[in-house]
């Protein structure tokens, strides 16, 4: 590609691609993107967070925290949109995870205690040590280590 995509289009065709460099390049161009069109970001962004290259996966997450800093009330609103109705949580939602620690890093994380506790309680029902760990990590941002207990188990 010799120009980066500069349309909501074009990302989402460069995100897509089974082109390593492509999506590189696109994820990278995101960064500018999100500072004029951060509403088309958000859902551009969420789609390169679920990436198979974790190189990939990263810089989106960062791009999803710029995006947080730069328009905190419509991140927190679409993350709780889309994290609040969810009833099962799984390791393997990596995106959902992902989100979930921007959403519980943010200022104003109003909302996010109840989905991380849903989220807490289903990994321990499931021994699931990956979403175990990445609530546990999450869960020091918003002040709930403490109160996250399923039964007797505590996330200590």
């Amino acid at each position: 590609m010799t120009t980066p995509p500069n349309t909501a289009v074009e990302f989402s065709k460069a995100l897509q691609s089974s082109d390593f460099n492509l999506r590189a390049q696109a994820v990278i161009a995101l960064a500018t993107f999100l500072e004029h069109h951060p509403i088309d970001a958000f859902d551009l962004i969420v789609m390169a967070m679920g990436d198979i290259d974790p190189r990939i996966c990263n810089e989106a997450t960062n791009n999803m925290g710029k995006l947080a800093h730069q328009d905190p009330e419509m991140v927190q609103r679409r993350i709780s949109e889309r994290l609040g109705q969810k009833q099962e949580w799984s390791g393997k939602d990596r995106t959902d995870i992902l989100l979930l620690g921007v959403w519980a890093r943010m200022n104003k994380n109003e909302g996010v205690s109840p989905v991380m506790q849903l989220a807490w309680r289903q990994a321990h029902e499931q021994q699931d040590r990956t979403l175990r760990g990445m609530i546990k990590k999450f869960a020091v941002h918003t002040g709930e280590l403490p109160n996250l207990k399923s039964g007797s188990s505590t996330i200590n």
